[in-house]
């Protein structure tokens, strides 16, 4: 609508915040020995999550070139119950990277499966950023390899699945 003074002004219903909430995938992504990277910028609070995956994620390393897969979430939250596979696939490969870096909450739900090991060789990269983060999935950055954990606070709690296991406050 515009008001007297010819300033726009506009109202977003739920129906379009279902459907214009960031980026999504539910289906599959492959792209071996290539990058995949779903980004979304959040300027407000029109998204509770702005990337979201709960299909499959396929960047295999393969022979020289290695597998790379970002989730990155600038003002919103990252949601990942999904699996990201960046391991090697050819005997003697090095596993890849998975980045899921947001400046929000990070959720790696119990259904998570993140993996960047190689196959007879050293595993990859595997990060997880937020400003809280909470981890409850399988998270493999297999032999050799490396695990990044950045929250602003870290609290790690023994137990099994069905307990929450926090990071970050």
């Amino acid at each position: 609508t515009l008001d007297s003074n010819s300033l726009v002004s506009f109202v977003v219903n739920q129906a379009t915040m279902a459907q214009y909430a960031g980026v999504s995938n539910t289906g599959s992504i492959e792209a071996d020995g290539g990058v995949v990277l779903m980004t979304a910028k959040v300027a407000n609070a029109l998204t509770a999550t702005a990337v979201n995956n709960s299909g499959l994620i396929v960047a295999h390393s393969m022979q020289d070139h290695n597998g790379t897969i970002i989730l990155a979430a600038t003002g919103g939250d990252i949601d990942e119950s999904g699996t990201l596979d960046a391991s090697g696939t050819d005997s003697g490969v090095t596993g890849g990277s998975v980045i899921i870096r947001g400046d929000g909450h990070t959720e790696i739900a119990s259904t998570a499966n993140i993996v960047a090991q190689g196959d007879d060789a050293n595993g990859g990269l595997i990060e997880l950023s937020g400003h809280t983060l909470s981890v409850r999935g399988n998270v493999a950055a297999g032999r050799g390899g490396e695990l990044l954990i950045d929250p602003s606070k870290i609290k790690i709690i023994a137990g099994s699945t069905s307990n929450q296991q926090s990071v970050g406050t």
